[in-house]
């Protein structure tokens, strides 16, 4: 819930459209896609809400997962 209410409170005080939200694979963001379990969280329905397309950082790659 922390997570998706930044979210919102970043998205109301933006100047410009967000497109594209990238985060690592922490549970307060998600699951992974391919998990079968996987279902929808509060973070993705703000994403949805807001027609942002929404991504995990590739596992492996420091640079993107700090």
């Amino acid at each position: 819930m922390a997570a998706a209410d930044f979210l919102r409170r970043v998205l109301a005080k933006r100047p410009y459209r967000v497109r594209t939200v990238l985060t690592n694979n922490g549970i307060q963001f998600g699951n992974l896609r391919h998990q079968l379990w996987a279902f929808c969280y509060l973070f993705d329905r703000v994403c949805t809400e807001h027609r942002i397309e929404y991504r995990f950082t590739q596992l492996g790659h420091l640079w993107t997962n700090d």
